[in-house]
């Protein structure tokens, strides 16, 4: 249902704005179903083994993508290296639940703390 994944969606941007050290990559008027995100501190592959450790599942690249160490498509959207190699791409769907947007908050602060 699209008016529940616009919630999470806006519940997660709210959440990722809270946190130091995130930059949220995604433009303001892309499909609510994908947040791209940097986490600043970290690059891409060990923000996806910490969250993966804690079960949260996120890719660090695009379908369409190589399996390269930056996302081309960040840098060409930021102009940013540091946010094109430790950026993550959050996929939500209608099985996503808000405790599970909780949890990735909650995991994503432990590494911005």
């Amino acid at each position: 249902n699209e008016v529940y994944i616009r919630s999470l969606h806006q519940k997660l941007i709210e959440g990722l704005n809270m946190l130091e050290g995130v930059a949220i990559n995604s433009p303001l008027e892309a499909i609510p179903h994908i947040v791209n995100l940097s986490i600043m501190a970290m690059p891409s592959k060990e923000s996806q083994k910490f969250l993966s450790e804690r079960g949260i599942y996120v890719s660090t690249q695009t379908a369409c993508s190589s399996d390269e160490s930056r996302s081309e498509t960040v840098y060409r959207l930021t102009l940013s290296e540091t946010k094109a190699r430790s950026s993550i791409r959050i996929s939500l769907s209608q099985l996503t639940t808000n405790d599970e947007i909780e949890s990735l908050l909650k995991a994503i602060a432990e590494v911005t703390l």
